[in-house]
């Protein structure tokens, strides 16, 4: 992180060194208890309700890693697809899980109001006004990626850019 970024939509990311969190914020830095991709530790997770937000290919591992460490947890399911439009692996996942809320089809994104910690799939934009109004409600929006950093234990590597990340 190079300090102060700008962002779509006047917003701007503020980044610490060695934080476990980056807050996104409308105007100037300031910390308080809403932050934007909040690194979460599994066990503060423990006594939270969770919310998946998109069952893409994450969404779907999301579920797989929260449900190895949280067995019997409830775990809400979000998309803006109707079941029969999820993917196979999603659908697969849903049936085998029966620790799971599903909150499908167009009214999906009422659900954010019911869950403590909305962990959203890189496919929905930040800047819906739902999620701005979950923010400011207080809700806490991760991701996968926030997760898995405060959590991971070794020195952690980025590799950007357009072209060979794959191989």
């Amino acid at each position: 992180c190079h300090g102060t970024g700008t962002c779509h939509s006047e917003r701007r990311v503020f980044c610490v060194p060695g934080a476990t969190s980056i807050t996104y914020r409308r105007s100037t830095p300031q910390f308080s208890a809403v932050t934007w991709l909040t690194g979460m530790k599994l066990a503060e997770l423990q006594d939270k309700s969770i919310l998946i937000l998109g069952l893409g290919r994450e969404g779907c591992a999301t579920l797989e890693f929260l449900r190895a460490w949280f067995p019997e947890k409830l775990i809400g399911l979000a998309d803006k697809a109707t079941f029969d439009q999820l993917g196979v692996t999603a659908q697969e996942a849903i049936r085998a899980d029966a620790h799971v809320r599903l909150y499908l089809g167009s009214d999906y994104l009422a659900s954010l109001r019911q869950h403590d910690v909305i962990i959203k799939s890189p496919g929905i934009a930040p800047t819906l006004p739902v999620i701005q109004k979950a923010t400011d409600a207080g809700k806490l929006i991760t991701s996968q990626t926030a997760v898995f950093f405060a959590n991971c234990p070794a020195t952690i590597v980025g590799v950007t850019g357009t072209k060979g990340k794959s191989t």
